[in-house]
């Protein structure tokens, strides 16, 4: 009986004696503290790292409403497909979130953007990515063996005329302007944005346009929400936020291109089954009177 008295007393001096009053954490600290300054500079100083070295990478979103045929024939063909269970708006959209990761419709956005040659300044700490007007060189032409695809080269910027064109078995000079040949390679380098920093290094990277757009399309986010209406949401990751926002326009635009000539293709195969019938029914029209008019003469 006493046993059985004395156990909460029991129980409540461990609990005492597991928790920590103010001053005791105070001591633990002061007594540790070389430990714990250790940690706290251990911990500014990779995060220090991680920000300095590590590249950033932006989210770009775009919408898209995707337009339905109008009237209340497609409003009763669109409840007759819900009820029999083909999906009705939501295979749609299913449909059209394939056409936007299609490589087709990515090839056509990465050939009109250029983004097959690829830009970076070359840093003490870490490279940063150019695109379009922000890179001081432009690439305008060039011809390139598909075979000696991926290549890179590294462009040494001398001054507003000149530069260095190299890669790892060859260096050549060249002019800003004028056609420069390197190994199966020759394009056209144009100094566009004038820098105040001489030399200036720049990274060139060339790939072929399938092998960019299947890269992207992997990256590249289709959402589509019913509730919301035919609405399809697209997002995509980069680095240079410009670049992932043109590629989104340039994806719209190629989009509703499409759709646009599909729309004209579906009328000309109107017009043309329009013609075959009046042609027909004319034909058999003639085919008639011939008849009456043998009739008559009888």
């Amino acid at each position: 009986m006493n046993n059985s008295n004395n156990l909460p007393n029991f129980n409540q001096a461990n609990a005492d004696q597991d928790s920590l009053s103010l001053p005791q954490i105070i001591q633990i600290v002061r007594r540790n503290w070389a430990i714990f300054a250790i940690c706290i500079f251990l911990s500014g100083f990779f995060a220090y790292l991680f920000l300095r070295y590590a590249r950033p990478v932006y989210m770009s979103k775009a919408s898209v409403l995707i337009k339905t045929s109008q009237g209340a024939e497609s409003n009763i063909q669109e409840s007759i497909v819900k009820e029999i269970g083909l999906g009705g708006s939501n295979k749609m959209l299913e449909n059209e979130v394939q056409i936007f990761k299609s490589r087709t419709l990515m090839e056509h956005a990465v050939r009109s953007l250029g983004m097959e040659v690829s830009m970076e300044s070359e840093g003490r700490v870490k490279n940063s990515q150019f695109f379009n007007l922000s890179s001081p060189v432009q690439i305008d032409t060039y011809s390139i063996s598909p075979k000696a695809l991926p290549a890179n080269f590294r462009l040494e910027i001398k001054d507003s005329s000149n530069f260095t064109l190299s890669n790892d078995t060859k260096s050549v000079e060249g002019k800003f302007g004028q056609l420069t040949r390197i190994d199966s390679f020759s394009f056209v380098a144009n100094y566009v944005n004038p820098i105040e920093e001489m030399p200036f290094t720049i990274l060139l990277h060339f790939n072929t346009v399938n092998v960019i757009a299947e890269r992207l399309s992997n990256k590249l986010k289709v959402v589509s929400d019913i509730e919301k209406g035919n609405v399809l949401e697209l997002g995509l990751e980069d680095e240079v936020p410009s670049r992932a926002n043109a590629l989104l326009d340039s994806l719209i635009t190629f989009y509703n291109k499409l759709g646009i000539e599909e729309s004209n293709q579906v009328a000309l195969n109107t017009i043309d089954f329009i013609d075959d019938r009046l042609q027909y029914i004319s034909g058999e029209l003639t085919d008639v009177e011939g008849g009456l008019q043998s009739f008559k003469e009888k």
